[in-house]
């Protein structure tokens, strides 16, 4: 293979442009487009004929190794369910009841009820539940008595 620059004087051939990857067929002597910062490389007739098939060739050998080295990954490499806490299997026995609610003293409902699926599979599923409600202890709870909905807002907003 042969290298060029723009504007040099060139015979019958076929050329790329390496900057651009454009091709360009001399049929005759010709000087080739652009300054001397443009290289181009001459192909034989044959290089032409043969580095296309050969590039398709390499393209889809790399598909199918991809596609059988995905398809053969080992079951470890896929995500984990996360372990739920002890501490949180135990607030999750009472508050994983569907319908469960806290009634307020002005008589106003909350539903304190928690998907178990749904918690297990967001980030509180690694967390503690008292690592939010740093407030609630099992000896206590559910001692808290709010009286109404708003007040019981405030005082999560506020923890």
């Amino acid at each position: 293979m042969f290298r060029c620059h723009g504007g040099q004087s060139v015979g019958k051939g076929t050329y790329w442009d390496l900057s651009n990857g454009e091709r360009i067929d001399a049929h005759r002597t010709m000087a080739l487009p652009g300054g001397e910062d443009r290289h181009y490389m001459k192909l034989p007739v044959a290089g032409v004929f043969l580095a296309g098939p050969l590039a398709g060739l390499l393209f889809t050998c790399v598909i199918l190794f991809l596609l059988v080295t995905l398809l053969f990954l080992p079951r470890t490499m896929h995500a984990s369910e996360a372990v739920i806490s002890e501490e949180a299997k135990t607030c999750l026995g009472c508050h994983a009841t569907p319908g469960m609610s806290t009634t307020f003293r002005y008589k106003s409902t909350l539903s304190v009820h928690v998907n178990e699926s749904h918690f297990q599979n967001t980030v509180h599923g690694f967390l503690a539940c008292t690592g939010c409600h740093s407030d609630v202890s099992l000896d206590t709870h559910p001692a808290s008595q709010y009286a109404s909905k708003r007040e019981f807002a405030l005082h999560v907003a506020e923890a």
